[in-house]
């Protein structure tokens, strides 16, 4: 049995700009890469701020509807407030417009990553979303979702206590840190070298603040090195900056003049020059995670007001050295810093390991799967002779009946003669869960006695653990307007013990659940 599946709409409402940087873009980007599967399909939804990435977002293979650039110009990046560049009613006005023009039926679900974006425009578009999702990092303002992801290192769900509805599911913290593949995949070769064949002497630095850096404090560090490099022979130096940075070519000169000092625009793997790397110095935004993933000491600088709450966090873990803010940053606090963690092995050891603990790189595909699950049909139909095959085939799969009260697997003839008889039962009710309009399993309701009830699911293993069974569960106790329920599970079945208890059953015996419904 063949079904077409239907794809989800999952648009994205993010920006990117010179002063506010491209941290937001990038990390939408990362979610959408582990979202993208054929069962979405992603919109982006951006801006024409000066310094936007809608061209790199469409390269990397997603659609996007480029917006009006804003009414309002903002340079300074300490006002978030401003970011947005129009009133927040225009904004959600011209989104409404687009989306309905690209006739879409129903947007699924609505991503917002906009520090200018509350409760009001999230309620503007809530009559065409089903569901809508916020990433978030300053826990400063009031919002209408379904789903909020704060990433920070250390953040609480009291943070958000009152300015979330009450059937919000929170992603906080260093479990869900949106990274790209590629330090997940380089994680192993870092633990391998830093924990174990690193050189005592770290001479490989690699400079990194944000994607634009718009208040150039790489030329203020490229100083403070050359001024010390007789003392560290050996340096060898790689900035990261933007291709489209008004300082590249005063950072180009400096480099010139200096051949340890390398500058890299377009770098075609910060996994790769991070592995390379001994020591970074860097922003307190969304690269120290990438830096923690693959064990990476840090000199932390903070180059906006949202970074504070992650630099004070993670020195406090051990996992890097806080410069503090970059206005106040002083030529010897750097140096100080630097030349310690340069000469201290043990010291340099100590944040390697802490760096490690703060993030492991699996962050994005626990995103992506809690997504899935909000955003998943799953619906159950009445079982048909047609789908006597197809159960057979379920019935037959390796494994999936070692719980079974009868773990032997039935012959197709056997089969056959037992799915009629069922559908031919009136005590007896027959069902197909679908996923995403997909079939994935059965789920079977046998009547005991008046208003009594057994209850049986089977979900093939391919589907399994992607709360399809908690979903099938909740809506075969809405079939009945009041009884009770009964599950007989083994002892050792650990994870549909689980389920069936999520799902409101209590045990009455070893292997006996129960659930009243009324």
């Amino acid at each position: 049995m063949v079904v077409n599946k239907i794809k989800k709409t999952i648009v994205i409402r993010v920006d990117a700009s010179t002063p506010m940087g491209i941290g937001h873009v990038m990390r939408c980007l990362t979610l959408a890469a582990k979202l993208n599967t054929d069962e979405h399909r992603i919109i982006f939804l951006c801006k024409q701020h000066h310094g936007h990435l809608n061209d790199y977002i469409e390269s990397s293979g997603f659609e996007v509807i480029a917006l009006s650039s804003p009414v309002n110009s903002f340079k300074s990046q300490h006002n978030e407030q401003l970011w947005l560049g129009c009133h927040y009613q225009d904004d959600a006005k011209e989104c409404l417009q687009y989306i309905q023009n690209s006739k879409l039926k129903k947007i699924d679900l609505l991503i917002v990553d906009h520090y200018s974006l509350d409760y009001r425009w999230q309620d503007l578009l809530r009559p065409l979303c089903e569901k809508i999702m916020v990433i978030d990092d300053l826990a400063n303002r009031e919002h209408h979702c379904d789903i909020l992801l704060d990433q920070t290192f250390g953040r609480h769900q009291q943070d958000y206590h009152q300015l979330i509805p009450k059937h919000c599911t929170l992603l906080l913290g260093k479990e869900y840190m949106l990274l790209r593949d590629e330090f997940y995949q380089a994680r192993a070769v870092a633990e391998r070298d830093r924990l174990n064949s690193r050189p005592h002497k770290p001479n490989h630095i690699l400079i990194s603040l944000g994607g634009t850096d718009p208040d150039n404090i790489a030329s203020s560090i490229l100083y403070w090195l050359i001024s010390i490099k007789a003392d560290f022979d050996q340096l060898n130096v790689f900035l990261v900056a933007n291709a489209n940075s008004s300082f590249l070519s005063e950072l180009n000169t400096i480099a010139q003049k200096h051949p340890w000092i390398k500058i890299v625009t377009k770098p075609p793997s910060m996994a790769t020059l991070m592995l390379n790397a001994d020591i970074a110095i860097g922003s307190s935004g969304a690269t120290a995670w990438e830096r923690c993933c693959l064990g990476l000491p840090s000199l932390s600088i903070i180059s906006a007001d949202n970074q504070q709450l992650v630099s004070k966090n993670l020195m406090d873990a051990g996992a890097c050295v806080s410069l503090g803010y970059f206005e106040k940053l002083q030529k010897q606090t750097f140096i100080e810093a630097f030349t310690l963690l340069f000469n201290n092995k043990k010291y340099y050891q100590k944040m390697v390991q802490q760096s490690f603990n703060c993030c492991d790189g699996l962050g994005a595909e626990k995103v992506a799967k809690k997504i899935a699950q909000k955003i998943a049909v799953v619906e159950l139909r009445n079982a048909t002779i047609n789908d006597k095959e197809m159960t057979f085939e379920w019935q037959s799969i390796e494994n999936i009946r070692q719980y079974f009260e009868q773990p032997t697997i039935p012959t197709k003839n056997e089969h056959w003669h037992w799915f009629e008889s069922n559908l031919a039962d009136p005590t007896s009710s027959l069902y197909i869960i679908h996923y995403n309009n997909v079939p994935v399993g059965t789920l079977r309701l046998d009547e005991q006695s008046p208003n009594e009830y057994t209850i049986s699911i089977l979900v093939i293993p391919s589907e399994q653990g992607k709360g399809i069974a908690l979903s099938a569960l909740n809506k075969a106790a809405k079939l009945k307007e009041n009884g009770l329920f009964f599950a007989s599970i083994h002892k050792d079945n650990i994870n549909s013990i689980k389920v069936f208890q999520k799902a409101g059953f209590v045990a009455i015996s070893e292997s006996r659940y129960c659930l009243k419904i009324k």
